[in-house]
């Protein structure tokens, strides 16, 4: 067995196991770049997505 970096595999594992997606070093950079995306305006989210009760 190679003793030379366990602690990158613990380390790793840990991440992988454990942290929440939102927290994970992927996502990050994924939101990162959707953060240069264009936005959308919505002024009625309901209307918009046709969630209105009334329809």
């Amino acid at each position: 067995m190679n003793h030379k970096h366990p602690p990158r595999l613990i380390i790793q594992t840990f991440e992988e196991e454990f942290l929440e997606p939102e927290l994970r070093p992927e996502f990050v950079e994924e939101m990162k770049k959707r953060s240069k995306e264009p936005v959308v305006k919505v002024k009625d989210f309901k209307r918009h997505f046709g969630l209105d009760e009334d329809e």
